[in-house]
């Protein structure tokens, strides 16, 4: 090190050490520094004006540091490699001298008399300061009386911000130090999606001083829960000689989402004010794979009158191929299913329709089976094909065929922003909504009339949820109509959930957006579903819930994954299950391994009862409630007739669901549409039968109580409007 000194009379002296340049960023010198010691050390916040420096280091390797000097004070200059300017001030108080081993307060509001000066600058940017700084050494000139050995310890405050600034000065000084330089100074991971892949940056970490240096209290400050984590660190009380480094990994949360934020901080073991800091930053997208959209329902498709095909009825072994991505409000494109309320009417013979993706062979399975001459519906959940059509294919006779459309699922080639994505699903304990046959409603309800029923599930989960899933039933109707369900706030569709004929109790599945109760009925702005009447005849009405779709949280939810239409239970072969169901015979069925994941909570199924041996009910639910069957019914069916319904069941950690048979004998007949995959321990979510590799199972602690209702729900029933 080569030091000159230049005094001129009348001016101040000037007292420069002169150093080579290199790049700041490049591999530190093999051998530690010696004294005497040049430096300047700053570990200040980033992004927080005009502290937004990091953590950086000068001395002989990266700059050109001089010193001034008067008799009450001292000034530094520092010329860096990486071309930035700093500048600081020391002064003792008015009156006073700079002493070795004196701690000395500063602060921009209190005189000068009772406190120190300290001022550090650069980069253009400066404030005005408040804190202390320690004066370890201070040595004269002889000849001239100005500083020739210089350490001081600082820690400094703007007067608008908080965060502190904290660093060493040397200049020709005995007194060693201890310093780190970090690689960044801040980590920007960009935009990324929720539970699609980890994200980490790696700060590394290099002593950078003559003394060796230990690290310690590493956190994650900001926001809780905290937006970044600290996945894994080799600088943890780990000792660093000059030129050592060491690593922290760090990795973006794959539960929060939006613009996220926060600080890695840690400090030298030992000394809390030697304060490190890092700024993170990032965008978190949320994964909208397997989220629901609500939409409906819309018709997309009348032979009746040519909407969506020709006008004309289907005969037996045609194929109506249906076009769904961009009609009734579903996407153009990224969409892995479709939720269609499907309807059969005129029928000239029995038969079935098959529904399945455009791109697919036709499978084994049905998705609704009829009679002759009986208008029949059922709601079916089908995946779409690549050209945003759906096929649907007609076995028996001729009949015109309807569906409207009620949401889609998001696919895996759609990529909205984070405020775009649609809602998760959430099972609910299988209870029943309404029962227009208890005592306190009063009857049926009558043709034209609309009931307005409140879903009440707390604050908290109320706001949150967009639709419903429930099972909706006409109990004997007095005469031929059809239920409608929908918001109850948008005009009264011309879609249906379910047709009837006297007499008959028909049930059907239907997802069922949310809306308000109107202001002049007794549940006035609960969230509510209504359903109208659409018979000119009361009928009896009963609604089961059993399942939530609602805005994620990136916690409970669970997503939609479809798979080919699989047949997993057909008593008649055997397949599933041994016999038909007996009278009052509960079966537990369990799904096989090559349609669910270790994270499927739950199945999309149709579900068929054959030709029962008396009039009956059939109930679905999950195995781990029990095998005592819940107040709901999922189909019934008449004696000797075939009729299927859609459901979504449970299956939790085992994999079993029952199914329940009232009275009689009856054949049952299960096809899977799709799965609901809970992003467990953040496992990736990837379309497909089997998890992604390296995914973490979920254990059976891992098993959440479904939601329950807060109070009886009181249906409010009001004339058509």
């Amino acid at each position: 090190m080569r030091v000159t000194r230049a005094v001129t009379a009348g001016t101040v002296a000037l007292l420069a050490a002169t150093f080579a340049l290199h790049p700041a960023q490049a591999q530190a010198q093999s051998a530690a520094p010696t004294a005497p010691y040049t430096a300047l050390t700053i570990n200040g916040a980033f992004g927080n004006h005009p502290l937004s420096t990091g953590t950086r280091v000068y001395d002989s390797d990266n700059a050109t540091i001089e010193i001034s000097g008067s008799p009450n004070g001292i000034g530094l200059s520092v010329s860096a490699a990486d071309g930035s300017l700093w500048h600081a001030r020391v002064q003792p108080p008015v009156g006073s001298e700079l002493i070795a081993g004196t701690r000395y307060l500063t602060h921009d509001l209190l005189p000068n008399t009772t406190h120190g000066v300290f001022d550090i600058s650069g980069e253009g940017r400066g404030c005005s300061m408040s804190g202390w700084f320690d004066v370890k050494e201070f040595v004269r000139d002889a000849e001239t009386g100005l500083p020739s050995a210089v350490a001081i310890t600082y820690q400094v405050t703007c007067s608008n911000n908080t965060v502190p600034m904290q660093g060493e000065i040397r200049f020709s000084s005995t007194v060693p130090y201890g310093a780190t330089a970090l690689d960044a100074r801040s980590l920007d991971f960009g935009q990324r999606y929720v539970g699609l892949e980890r994200q980490i940056r790696t700060v590394t970490v290099t002593s950078a001083g003559p003394l060796p240096v230990t690290l310690a209290d590493f956190a994650i400050e900001g926001p809780q829960p905290p937006h970044f984590e600290i996945a894994a660190t080799t600088c943890d009380g780990v000792s660093l000689d000059y030129g050592e480094s060491c690593e922290i990994d760090v990795e973006m949360s794959r539960r929060a989402r939006g613009q996220l934020w926060a600080r890695l901080t840690f400090a030298e073991a030992g000394d809390p004010d030697a304060r490190r800091e890092v700024a993170l930053s990032g965008i978190a997208l949320v994964n909208p794979v397997g989220t629901y959209h609500p939409v409906g329902p819309q018709r997309v498709l009348d032979t009746r009158t040519g909407l969506g095909a020709p006008k004309a009825a289907v005969t037996d072994q045609k194929v109506v191929g249906l076009s769904v991505g961009g009609r009734g409000g579903v996407a153009v494109s990224g969409v892995s299913a479709v939720v269609l309320n499907v309807t059969v009417t005129g029928p000239t013979a029995a038969g079935h329709l098959t529904l399945y993706p455009s791109d697919s062979a036709a499978p084994t399975s049905s998705n609704l089976n009829f009679i002759k001459g009986r208008t029949i519906a059922n709601s079916v959940t089908v995946p779409v094909g690549p050209d945003g059509k759906v096929a649907i294919l007609h076995r028996g006779g001729s009949t015109h065929i309807i569906a409207d459309v009620v949401g889609y699922y998001v696919g895996t080639d759609i990529r909205p922003g984070w405020n775009e994505v649609g809602d998760e699903y959430y099972m609910t304990t299988n209870e029943r909504l309404l029962d227009t046959r208890d005592a306190y409603f009063g009857g049926p309800l009558p043709g034209d009339w609309i009931v307005y029923i409140p879903v009440d599930y707390g604050d908290d989960t109320n706001d949150r949820i967009s639709a419903v899933a429930v099972n909706v039933t006409a109990v004997k109707p007095v005469g031929s109509g059809h239920l409608t369900s929908w918001d109850g706030v948008q005009d009264l569709p011309t879609a249906s959930t379910l047709n009837f004929t006297p007499g008959r109790t028909v049930p059907n599945m239907a997802i069922v957006p949310l809306g308000t109760c109107p202001d002049d009925l007794g549940c006035a702005g609960m969230p509510s579903i209504a359903i109208h009447n659409g018979s000119a005849d009361p009928t009896h009405i009963l609604v089961d819930i059993f399942g939530l779709y609602m805005d994620t949280d990136l916690a409970d939810g669970t997503r939609f994954r479809p798979v080919d239409p699989t047949r997993i239970v057909d008593t008649r072969t055997a397949l599933g299950a041994p016999t038909a169901l007996g009278p009052t015979t509960t079966a537990t069925i369990a799904t096989p391994a090559s349609v669910i994941t270790d994270d499927t909570e739950a199945v999309s199924m149709n579900i068929t009862a054959v030709r029962p041996t008396a009039n009956t009910h059939v109930s679905v639910w999950p195995a781990y409630f029990g095998t005592e069957p819940p107040n709901v019914s999922t189909l019934n069916p008449y004696q000797g007739e075939t009729v299927p319904n859609a459901a979504i069941t449970g299956i939790f950690n085992d994999g079993d669901f029952n199914i329940y048979n009232h009275a009689g004998d009856t054949h049952v007949v299960v096809d899977i549409a799709g799965t609901f995959e809970y992003l467990y321990d953040y496992a990736e979510f990837l379309p497909g039968p089997a998890r992604a590799a390296g995914a973490t199972a979920r254990s059976d602690s891992g098993i959440r109580t479904p939601p329950l209702r807060l109070r009886a729900t009181e249906a409010y029933a009001t004339p058509a409007r």
